[in-house]
């Protein structure tokens, strides 16, 4: 047996990939690592090399969503078989 739950609405999916999005703009997020903050300069993202901080353009975000071929696991894993997925 399978079960199958909806947490969100789909507009309650929609207002937080939009806020999301705005804050990836506005507030940016750091990167830690030293090849990632070159790349997302090429493109297109606005990026602090002294703060490690990156803004990046929601167009970005969503190009980079459009290019993925499936669901995207992000972060890391709390408990066995517990991570975050985001489905495109």
């Amino acid at each position: 047996m399978r079960l199958t739950a909806q947490l969100l609405s789909e507009e309650e999916k929609h207002l937080i990939h939009q806020q999301s999005l705005r804050i990836l703009a506005e507030v940016g997020v750091r990167v830690h690592g030293e090849k990632g903050l070159p790349l997302l300069a090429a493109a297109g993202a606005q990026v602090d090399f002294e703060t490690g901080i990156a803004r990046i353009p929601a167009e970005l975000v969503e190009y980079a969503l459009a290019a993925a071929r499936g669901p995207l696991s992000w972060g890391r894993v709390i408990r066995p078989l517990t991570t975050l997925c985001l489905l495109p």
